[in-house]
């Protein structure tokens, strides 16, 4: 049975405020209790509404799914692990043809094996597939966006109206800024996980001295170093342009 989380809109509905059917079933009241807070926002027309609140449903969706999943298979594995490992040595300790086990030299000798092997499989695994590191950056992408979630609804930190000063920070002006941060997020997240994307950067002029300038305790001395370096960099630029044509 599906547990109904967030109102769907209807279609007609321009208030984006009345019940119907859940977005997306999601783990935690943390991620409903934001959606339904962004939910209540006024000032935001319906479509925009529902297309903020699909696409952050959605992200929620799945970093909290599979930070779920990852959360499992960390505890259990890392637990059998440790546990493993304080086992084997003490199984293997009480064998022996004259230990009191002698009996049962077999029984736990297959058994001390087994263990070993589960061992060994459950850190394989752990390595392989890299678990701990997805178990952490999951978490860690979750509450980042829950954190942007609560920053836009607030209206604070890189919402707080710095990009329209003087003038008064709004949701429906800081809508734009909200769902670039939140795509921001999943690219990053893309190219940490899977494959790496290039964006062509355009070169700004004097951007190599901002850099170079970040490096110094601005001093007069540093700052004559800086204009030496950058006036022998353009000089060296003129020389190359013709030696190209």
């Amino acid at each position: 049975m599906t547990e109904p989380l967030l109102d769907r809109p209807s279609v007609n509905d321009s208030n984006f405020s009345k019940p119907s059917t859940a977005i997306v079933k999601i783990r935690g009241s943390a991620n409903k209790q934001l959606l339904e807070a962004l939910q209540e926002i006024d000032g935001i027309d319906g479509p925009s509404k529902k297309a903020l609140l699909y696409r952050i449903s959605g992200i929620l969706y799945e970093y909290t799914n599979r930070a779920f999943f990852y959360s499992i298979v960390y505890h259990f594995g890392r637990g059998t692990v440790t546990i493993g490992s304080l086992i084997v040595p003490a199984l293997l300790s009480i064998q022996g043809p004259n230990s009191p086990t002698a009996s049962y030299s077999t029984e736990l000798y297959w058994l001390t094996w087994s263990l070993s092997l589960f061992v060994t499989i459950f850190n394989g695994i752990l390595t392989l597939f890299k678990i701990e590191k997805k178990y952490n950056y999951l978490n860690t992408l979750q509450e980042q966006v829950r954190s942007e979630g609560w920053q836009y609804v607030h209206l604070t930190g890189k919402y707080g109206g710095h990009h329209f000063a003087p003038d008064k920070s709004t949701h429906i002006k800081e809508l734009i800024h909200f769902t670039h941060s939140l795509e921001r997020i999943k690219l990053n997240q893309t190219n940490e996980e899977y494959w790496k994307t290039q964006e062509s950067e355009v070169k700004k002029p004097n951007s190599d001295k901002k850099s170079l300038e970040a490096l110094y305790t601005p001093t007069p001395t540093t700052q004559q170093l800086l204009e030496v370096i950058t006036e022998s960099e353009s000089s060296q630029d003129t020389e190359e342009k013709p030696a190209n044509k």
